[in-house]
């Protein structure tokens, strides 16, 4: 199961699309574009922590590899996967009703019937917990017991590096490692599949091993085009080494948790864990809150792993291991509140390099907003807070497109300039929004081929670039965005271009320009079954709002925890505790998750205590082999 959700969370990479625009763009461009730091300044740990030093690996005078950089047949691979998305947050008492913490968790991630968790109350000797988990796993993965309560967001790490080899003959069996020719080591895979008659069938598919893991895509093999799901990540005649690869135990995490009482026990429970690397929310009825960005990580040399590196040279492998300490985390920070968003885990001062893609900013922005301004907090403050769909993106983006259109008649500009930049479900103007900058964003990154920058990047740019025209100053980025109306890649002709764009589509558009037909939210079937999902939900959100709402993919579970004793829980997600499409309890939950409710826990310390009026009925096992 874990290493499932590894495939699913922390298998992200862009090396081969930055390996293969080093020589287009040039290094420098590369690192303007995509850069190794958060570009708007947000991190996951807002505080300062101290972090135990030690000797960094030496950076090599090469940070990739120059032949794969130059293979021509690298530029027939496919643009990379887009990546989902959770909230967490915690605040301390100074900041509640109580004078307790309150704990927030909603993971983004594909919205399935029957879906991905199970609530559960797990009561034993010593152990009180209560939360979600998957089917099967040995403990509750999110919740709360009678002392603390966690959760957890994806990190988003660069999990995976690849090693571009250099054959040692044409059967590419062999390569070069420091000099000396490696054997690849051959592995049958057998796979089993439905034939069309009906019955089983097989096929045995070979994997070459390297020292450091498989040879996803070898030259001399036939590669089917276009390449499909997660293989797209993966560069051609290049080894992986992937950090789930790893021995771990992050089913003892998860037990150790479910029966920790403080912050150390907790704290120890986190060593084993190791992937997909998960930001560790934790608050406890001591008053603790706590933030602990975890996962196994390499300890790498600045920029290591950000593109295709080379097999033969031994200084581009990973040599040790960061320590739990050495993690980014925060304890009691002054702020009174600890929050993330799969953004950059941490800012410059952090000493050591985790990688540069992660999410942007602007649930991560938006949350800090709210809890900077937020006092006597109650759990219907964070029940409130997990449905905003306030766009961070648009209160920026807006008021600078609409300067530069202040000449255009048209009444698509009329109903942006009456928005609030919220994602309703019922409004035409996110839609037009959405339209709108996508436009403009291709527009702006025309000649770059492969993969465009983030959207966070095209915002700095923007602004940076409007107040220069403002101040009559030159253009800080010429090269991707000039000043001047005579020049057709003006800040002001694309603003202008791209609504041109927008205008036309939004003319045919009709109903598909009210936001929820246009996102076209979903709940489908496990198994894609036709008839046994759910209609098209017409709910607020989209992705990059807090209420992160897309198409197949949303807020799986929405959970606030109060810990003043006794400890009380709230809850709810898109489905039901039934996988079998003709129980009442299959996807009775739904309406709730659409309303924006959450239910109120019985979490009770056993069953005596349980009251009768929250009983539907008992069943009693009647014999041997019923129990």
């Amino acid at each position: 199961l874990i290493k499932y959700m590894a495939y699913e969370l922390a298998t992200r990479s862009q090396d081969k699309y930055l390996s293969q625009l080093i020589p287009l763009l040039g290094e420098g461009a590369i690192d303007t574009l995509f850069p190794n730091e958060p570009p708007l300044g947000y991190t996951t740990i807002v505080t300062n922590t101290k972090y135990p030093l030690r000797e960094i690996p030496p950076q090599p005078p090469e940070l990739y590899s120059q032949d794969y950089s130059h293979d021509t047949l690298a530029h027939l691979e496919e643009e990379g996967l887009n990546a989902k998305g959770s909230n967490n947050w915690a605040v301390s008492g100074k900041r509640t009703l109580t004078g307790y913490p309150l704990l927030a968790n909603d993971p983004h991630l594909s919205l399935t019937l029957p879906s991905i968790w199970v609530e559960m109350h797990l009561v034993a000797p010593h152990l009180n917990v209560y939360g979600v988990t998957l089917m099967g796993a040995p403990g509750i993965i999110i919740g709360y017991n009678e002392a603390i309560a966690w959760g957890v967001t994806n990190v988003g790490n660069d999990a995976m590096d690849f090693y571009h080899l250099h054959y040692g003959d044409s059967t590419q069996t062999t390569f070069y490692y420091e000099g000396k020719l490696i054997d690849l080591h051959p592995r049958p895979e057998t796979l089993w599949t439905r034939s069309v008659w009906g019955g089983e069938d097989f096929i045995i598919d070979t994997v070459y091993y390297s020292p450091w893991g498989p040879v996803v895509h070898r030259s001399i093999e036939k590669i089917p085009r276009p390449l499909r799901g997660k293989a797209k990540e993966a560069p051609i005649d290049c080894a992986l080494r992937w950090v789930a690869y790893e021995p771990s135990n992050e089913a003892r995490c998860f037990y150790e948790i479910n029966r920790a009482k403080n912050l150390e026990e907790f704290k120890r429970a986190l060593i084993h864990f190791g992937s997909p690397a998960q930001n560790f929310v934790y608050a406890d009825t001591f008053g603790n809150i706590a933030m602990w960005v975890r996962g196994y990580y390499p300890l790498r040399w600045k920029g290591q792993g950000k593109f295709v590196l080379e097999a033969e040279e031994s200084e581009h492998h990973w040599r040790d291991w960061l320590k739990l300490e050495e993690n980014p985390h925060e304890i009691n920070p002054i702020e009174g509140f600890v929050r993330s968003a799969n953004g950059y885990p941490a800012g410059r001062s952090y000493p050591y390099y985790l990688g540069w893609y992660y999410v942007s900013p602007d649930r991560t922005a938006r949350i800090e907003e709210y809890l900077r301004k937020m006092y006597k907090a109650t759990p219907d403050s964070f029940r409130l807070m997990q449905l905003d769909v306030v766009s961070f993106l648009a209160q920026r983006v807006l008021p600078i497109f609409l300067f530069y259109t202040r000449s255009i008649s048209s009444k698509w500009l009329d109903t942006l300039k009456k928005w609030d930049c919220r994602f309703a479900a019922w409004s035409r103007a996110p839609t037009l929004f959405k339209q709108w900058w996508r436009n403009f964003h291709r527009l702006l990154w025309r000649t770059i081929p492969l993969r465009q920058p983030e959207w966070e990047v095209s915002l700095k740019i923007l602004e940076e670039t409007h107040k220069a025209s403002l101040q009559n100053t030159s253009a800080p980025y010429p090269r991707w965005l000039a000043l001047g109306e005579s020049e057709p890649g003006s800040i002001g002709n694309l603003i202008r271009a791209a609504w041109e764009k927008t205008e036309n589509w939004a003319e045919r558009a009709g109903d598909t320009l009210l936001w929820w037909r246009y996102r076209s939210t979903q709940i489908r079937h496990l198994a894609r079954l036709p008839g046994f999902g759910s209609d098209t939900l017409r709910v607020d959100g989209e992705e990059h709002c807090i209420n992160a709402i897309g198409p197949v993919a949303g807020p799986s579970w929405r959970m606030v925890v109060s810990l003043m004793p006794p400890v009380q829980g709230y809850g709810v997600y898109p489905g039901g505790q039934s996988g079998n499409p003709g129980s009442f309890h299959y996807a009775e939950f739904i309406p709730a998750w659409e309303g924006g409710q959450l239910y109120l826990h019985y979490f009770i310390e056993d069953h005596v205590h349980f009251p009768q009026e929250a009983i539907s009925s008992i069943m009693y096992a009647t014999s041997k082999r019923n129990r």
